[in-house]
Parts: C-alpha cells; structure tokens; sequence
C-alpha cells in the first residue's frame, strides 16, 4: 500500500505538478511571445505607414505652390535625420516607363552591391510598388540591397513615387531593446521574491558568439566567479525553435541551481523568450502539495490508519534526518512530546526518505506500536509510511479467528469442534481463574445439547479453555460445555493472545478421525493466523506444539480403552 500510494504521488503529485509548471511557462511564454511579436509588427506598420502618408500630405500641398525645390528639401530632411538608418526616397518613372529613376540623393549608396543602385531584379520593391500608383508598408531588400521595412505611396500630383524605409535590423535592436527594459521590469518588481525569471536572448544563427543576453540577469550575485556565457545549446533547450519546448533539471547561467524553462521563439525579432523558475522552489511547492494530501487522505481513516511523510535533510555536519510534512494525526495521544520515546518512527521513516521501501514492526511517533509500509518519491526525497496500530492488526485477526472457527464448525456431521476464547479486558496473563475470567468468542456449535441448567452448567469443565488462555498447552480428556466426555487439546497463540482448543467426543476417536482432525488442525491454526503481518512463525510452532500434544492425547485415550 505504501508503494503504491507513493507511486501514485509520484506520477500524479510529482510529475504532473512538473507538467502544470512548464505548461504554465509555455502558456505565458506564448501569450507574452505572440503579443511582442504582433506589437512589433503593428509598432512598424503604424509608425512607417504614419510618417509616410503626413510626408506626401506635405509634398503634395507644397507641389500646389509651384517652384519648391521638394527634391532638395528631402535630401535635406535625409542628411538631418535623428535617427540612423531611416531614409526617404522619391522616384520617378523613367521616359521609357519600363524603368524609374532616383530623384533623390541615395543616403547609403556606398554600400551598393558593385557600386550601382538597384540592380538587384528585387531590390527597390517598394519603390516599384509606389510608381505603380500602390500604397502599403512590407518588408523588403532596398537598392543596397538590404533588408529594410518600408511604407510607401504614389504623389498623384507630381508624378513621384515616396518612400520611407528603416533598415530592418536597426528596428530590430531597437524594439529588442525596448523589450528587454520590460523583461527588467517583470523581473524587478512582478517576480520580486520568488527565483522566477524571464530572460530575452538573441537566437543562434551562426554558433554560439551570436548568441547574447538582452535582458539584465536577475540574479548575477549568485554566479559565483563568473555567469555562463549564453550558447547555441542554451540550457538543454533549441533557442529560436518553432515550437514551445520545456526543459528540466538543466543548470542556468549561475552555474549552480537546476531549474525547469520553457522557450518560445520571437520569429521578427530574431530573439527567444525564456521562462525560468528553480527547481528548489518548485519542489517545495509540490512538497507542501503532497504533505496536504498525505493529511487528507489520513483524516478519511475513521481508524487507526495514518499517511505519514517526511522529507530528507541534512544538517551542517551532514547528518541525514527528515522533517515532517505532513498533519500528524494522534498528537493527542502522544506521552509528553511527539517523538520522544526513544527510536520512535526513526527507522522506518529514515528508511523511507533514503529511498528504501519494505516493511516493519516498530513504534511510531506516540511511541505506539504500529506495523508500516514505507517507500519514497525519489524526486522529492519524500518518504512515504502508511502504518497501522498493531492493536488493530491483532483486534481484526481476533475477530477473523472467531469467524474462521465458526465456519469450520459449521455442517459438521461429527462432534469435532474448534473453540477460540480471550482473557477478559481486567485479567492478566496467567491470573484466568475460572470460566469468569475469559471470553469464548467462536459460536458453541452444540449449545443445542447442552443440559437443562444450561451450557457450562454443573457436570462442565472449563479448565483446559482457562489453561489455553493462561499461556498453556496440552490435553484433557473431560466434560465440555454440554457436559459430555471430550478429548481435548489445548494451546496458546503468543501472537494472537488467544486461547485455542481443539474438541472430539471420546467415542469417535478412531483411527480414521484422528487423521481428519490431524488434517482439520492444521487448516484452522494456519489460516487465522496467515492474515496476521509477522505470525507466520509463531503459528508454526504453536502448530507443532499443539501435534505433539496430540499425539499424546491419543495415545492416552488408546491406553484408557485397552
């Protein structure tokens, strides 16, 4: 039972919990990934596609007035530009209308493929677009040709076509950078106080110096000497990868704590999302789980069945011991302090946490008594005791005892008879008197018979029943309960703490039924006690006693007949 309640833990407890943490991690992964990325491209749209339309309104209104020099005033704007790599374009169509020229000067012409603008058959496709009297914003290759995100229109007025393009990696480093200050903040102020992290790196596209931390670390104290360099293997996991992974158990860049991460791609922005948490912390959440559970599942017991469970430390000098994590259940019954006897629950729970599992016999807590199961989650170092009073044990194989007599007993067409009785509650060991003393708890199978006065009456002969329960063992040949002449043979379960007696009328000991209750002995003796955890022993001598007893029972009554 302890095995399998800690393997059901384990599966359930344990490695669900781990899946719930990464697919959280995915989740926000990909909700915060998506939304980055749609906000970048709706960023570059809006802002290309803005400046672009208020640009041609200007030119147009000024083309109206006649004789402003509006290619001049825009080589201007360009040569003054705030920002680097922005540039406006204005073209026409060439006098054979298969071509276009550049009216404007081209800001980065030296950078030309060959020294000549344009002739790349895809470069300047937004210009190409704009003559051909279209509006819209794409990415595209320039006349460098390089990438570059660009809005553009047609200046129906003049002629021209306008362009305003951005190089697409100076985009790029900005928003990453704007992004990161939001990953910096998250880290600073949402997940203050937890060893949660969001990082923001640069994807692997050739080997592991193109890949770098964008976002601060947030725990760069903890490195030690020096922080992990980011690498194309970051992680244990696939930056840039198209789709969510988790990874578990892989050391950060502190070079020290495993955590659980998952990844999630920023395809535009050339970057990866990063969802980090330790795995020390998620482990204790799920420790603190299981310990709920394992009180739980106690508290349905209306007996004196416990879930019990710890969890594996070591103190500073590298003592292995145990904490507990779950509600004890019987602290009430604890003498003085809980766990104060000596040894109490040590073993079996110092077993469990060390990842053993059997079974045994020893005190718990209160100092009681119990019989344990005991097996570990070895993720968690948690170990897991599923233990019950021994005085339970021994109530439930008393009562199964009696019932087992009873049911021999019953549909017999012989006079053989089984008896099983107990001391009374406020009589010792060895003190059982009379038949006042102790409790016949199996069925009288014959009572039917019994005399006028009753069964135990006058004539009756309780004492090999008073020596049973005593501690005793033999036989008799005297009155039974109805009182009729029986051979009796009595013993003592040590275990049990019963009495047992064994009956047959005097007139039917033969040959014949001495082997049926040889046979008959042995069943009833071995099957009350087979249920009963660690009596297997005792029953087998008990039983041997109880043959050789008979053997001399029978040949008493062999010697008393001749």
């Amino acid at each position: 039972t302890a095995f399998i309640i800690a393997d059901i833990l384990r599966e359930v407890g344990y490695k669900q919990n781990l899946n719930t943490v990464g697919q959280g991690q995915v989740n926000a992964a990909q909700v915060t990934g998506l939304l980055t990325d749609n906000v970048y491209k709706q960023n570059l749209q809006s802002t290309a596609m803005s400046t672009v339309t208020l640009v041609s309104s200007l030119l147009e209104y000024l083309a109206r007035f006649g004789g402003v020099p509006l290619v001049q005033m825009m080589n201007q704007v360009n040569t003054k530009q705030d920002q680097p790599e922005r540039e406006f374009v204005l073209s026409q169509k060439a006098n054979n209308s298969k071509g276009f020229v550049f009216l404007t000067n081209l800001t980065f012409a030296a950078r030309c493929l060959g020294g000549v603008c344009g002739r790349d058959a895809n470069s300047a496709i937004p210009t190409r677009r704009a003559l051909n009297g279209t509006t819209g914003s794409a990415l595209a290759v320039d006349y460098v040709p390089q990438s570059v995100y660009a809005a553009y229109t047609f200046l129906p007025t003049l002629g021209y076509g306008l362009v305003f393009k951005t190089n697409y990696v100076t985009l790029q480093g900005e928003f990453l950078n704007m992004t990161a200050a939001a990953v910096n903040v998250v880290n600073q102020n949402i997940t203050n106080g937890t060893t949660d992290e969001l990082m923001l790196l640069s994807n692997v596209t050739s080997g592991d110096s193109s890949v770098a931390y964008i976002s601060d670390l947030k725990f760069p104290s903890q490195c030690g000497r020096y922080c992990r360099p980011p690498s194309a293997s970051f992680l244990g996991g696939t930056l840039g990868a198209s789709v969510p992974t988790t990874v578990v158990g892989q050391v950060d860049y502190r070079n020290g704590p495993t955590v659980e991460a998952s990844f999630i791609a920023l395809p535009s922005l050339g970057a990866s999302l990063v969802f980090k948490q330790d795995m020390s912390e998620i482990e204790a959440n799920i420790i603190a789980k299981v310990g709920s559970a394992a009180t739980l599942v106690s508290s349905q017991f209306t007996d004196t069945t416990e879930l019990y469970m710890g969890h594996r430390v070591v103190d500073a000098n590298g003592t292995a011991g145990f904490e507990v994590i779950s509600e004890r259940k019987f602290t009430n019954q604890c003498n003085g302090p809980c766990g104060a006897t000596p040894n109490s629950a040590l073993s079996m729970m110092l077993a469990a946490v060390d990842c053993q599992q059997g079974s045994m016999q020893n005190q718990d807590y209160r100092g009681t008594a119990v019989i344990s199961g005991y097996a570990c989650i070895p993720e968690l170092h948690v170990g897991v005791v599923y233990k019950i009073d021994v005085s339970q044990v021994l109530t439930k194989a008393v009562s199964q005892a009696a019932i087992f007599a009873n049911s021999q007993n019953q549909g017999r067409t012989d006079s053989l008879e089984l008896m099983v009785a107990q001391r009374r509650p406020n009589v010792s060991y060895g003190t059982a008197d009379d038949l006042q003393d102790l409790t016949v708890i199996s069925d009288l199978t014959y009572n039917a018979s019994c005399s006028v006065t009753g069964c135990w009456g006058e004539g009756s002969d309780p004492s090999a029943l008073v020596a049973a329960v005593n501690g005793k063992q033999g036989f008799v040949v005297t009155n039974d309960y109805r009182p009729k002449k029986t051979l009796q043979v009595y013993a003592y379960s040590v275990r049990l703490d019963l009495g047992m007696l064994l009956k047959v009328d005097q007139s039917e000991v033969e040959a014949p039924m001495y082997i049926s209750l040889y046979i008959l002995l042995f069943s009833a003796l071995g099957i009350v006690t087979a249920g009963v955890l660690l009596l297997a022993l005792a029953a087998q001598k008990m039983l041997k006693s109880m043959m050789d007893t008979w053997e001399k029972g029978k040949l008493a009554v062999q010697q008393q007949k001749e």
